[in-house]
């Protein structure tokens, strides 16, 4: 978005830093750094150890692989939060106005531009209720602002941003969005779900230029740790930009196995497109493959999107949203089932789980695949599931792909959505291993880091019965994509 952000660290620079970064990880990996850290599991709390060679970690004694693969991340959002100033981790509105105002100064903006930066979170907060439009106005007023929340699932507007979007308070709500209202009935300046859609669509297009080098940013930071990347839902706009970075570049870059996203028109353009022409991958290097389309059938937990069978404990009255209607999502996924790609539903409450097993059970009732066995079923963060649904998960065969650090990110206001009875429901990761689901691990990055050993971290140092080993936490990173990255 070149004529949409806020002047950048100068690219060159950006570059030369992120080539020094390569290589400082690789002379670390040859010089078989010893990293101490401090890690709690569910009953003891000792010192683990990392020895990390060019192929292996050692785990307290145990090799565990290097060839980790990130099975759900967002490659343009990981480089955008590399590249751009973020609003990770900043713990009220005060400081997040900070960052605006020295952005705002530093980049001279001028009205027609547009400053889009992401990762704050009302949960950091002391109020942890959302903020208002007019919070941003104090600071940005003539130019339109939009900050994504770090779920990417709420966007935070001015008024600016709503003028030039058309957002009055008699905009009704679109399908499977929602725009908050005060008790006078205006707009906050906050969109859900599909209705940050009414905002992004009055942004102009980012430029090919901006979207390789966003791209090229995200793929070096997830070579630091990985040998590939799951893309988890891109518009048809970054398809031929991604192939040109790769037929220039592709020698030295990462596998990227990479979906198209439903909910934007062009994703699902381009995917039927492509199916009509029965070419669905036309990729030029063989480490960058279009391997499969995306869904959404809900919203995020922290914005109360997600949906629920009942109302959220903090919020009577609410379930989340429910988003796309069954016949198109259960049409799109048999278009893509007859094809053998991948199908890849992102569905975080307990009714949105039960909903996605409910299609792939009708998906699988139509029959063998017509072509080859590469179609797999995946459900995209299986963050709430019921008992009877975890059974279901193994009978159809369907993928959890789960990411640990969401429970350490999650726990200090998940009891308040969910209630104590529910959170048992909550971040099953061993319930679904023990219960023999197909489990694959991710960072969902730019949301958590993009760094597998944090997962890891996360999935061992469990304070509940939910905790699993090093090394099958490890397998998830790597065995599992032996499956999933065929």
């Amino acid at each position: 978005m070149s004529n949409l952000l806020p002047n950048p660290i100068p690219r060159k620079a950006q570059l030369a830093a992120a080539s020094r970064d390569h290589v400082a990880t690789k002379k670390k990996l040859r010089m078989n750094v010893l990293a101490p850290y401090e890690q709690k599991t569910c009953d003891e709390t000792f010192v683990q150890k990392f020895t990390i060679t060019s192929s292996h970690r050692n785990y307290n004694d145990t090799l565990l692989p290097m060839n980790f693969t990130d099975h759900h991340a967002h490659v343009y959002g990981t480089g955008y939060k590399v590249l751009f100033p973020k609003l990770d981790g900043l713990t009220s509105v005060a400081a997040i106005q900070e960052v605006m105002r020295e952005q705002s100064q530093k980049s001279k903006v001028k009205s027609q531009n547009w400053i889009l930066l992401r990762g704050w979170d009302q949960n950091l907060w002391e109020t942890k209720i959302f903020p208002s439009r007019k919070d941003i106005d104090e600071v940005i007023s003539d130019v339109p602002v939009a900050l994504i929340r770090i779920d990417g699932h709420a966007l935070w507007c001015n008024s600016k941003a709503f003028e030039l979007a058309g957002i009055t308070r008699g905009t009704p709500n679109p399908l499977g969005g929602e725009i908050l209202h005060d008790a006078g009935g205006e707009p906050t300046g906050i969109l859900l779900d599909e209705a940050m859609k009414l905002v992004y669509d009055a942004m102009p297009q980012d430029s090919e230029e901006t979207i390789i080098n966003i791209l090229r940013a995200g793929l070096h930071e997830f070579a630091k740790h990985h040998v590939g990347v799951h893309d988890m839902g891109i518009p048809a706009e970054w398809w031929e930009p991604y192939k040109k970075l790769y037929a220039a570049e592709g020698d030295s870059l990462i596998k990227a196995y990479v979906f198209l996203d439903m909910t934007k028109p062009s994703g699902k353009a381009l995917f039927l497109e492509k199916i009509k022409d029965e070419v669905f991958d036309d990729s030029p290097h063989p480490n960058l493959k279009l391997v499969g389309i995306k869904l959404y059938l809900d919203g995020a937990l922290g914005s109360r999107g997600a949906h629920l069978f009942e109302d959220y404990s903090d919020d009577p009255g609410n379930k989340g949203l429910r988003l796309m209607d069954d016949d198109e999502a259960l049409h799109l996924m048999s278009l893509a089932y007859e094809c053998g790609l991948q199908i890849a539903t992102h569905a975080i409450g307990d009714a949105a789980n039960s909903r996605a097993l409910d299609l792939y059970g009708r998906l699988r009732a139509k029959g063998k695949r017509l072509r080859d066995n590469n179609s797999q079923l995946r459900i995209e963060h299986a963050q709430i599931v019921r008992e009877e649904d975890i059974t279901r998960y193994k009978e159809l065969d369907v993928w959890a792909v789960i990411q640990p650090q969401f429970y350490e990110s999650d726990k200090s206001w998940a009891v308040e959505r969910l209630g104590i009875e529910r959170m048992k429901n909550a971040y099953r990761w061993k319930s679904l291993v023990d219960a023999g689901v197909k489990v694959a691990a991710s960072s969902d990055s730019p949301i958590e880091d993009a760094d597998p050993q944090e997962g890891i971290r996360c999935f061992t140092r469990r304070d509940d019965a939910e905790a699993i080993s090093a090394v099958v936490a490890a397998s998830l990173y790597s065995t599992s994509a032996q499956e999933l990255c065929r």
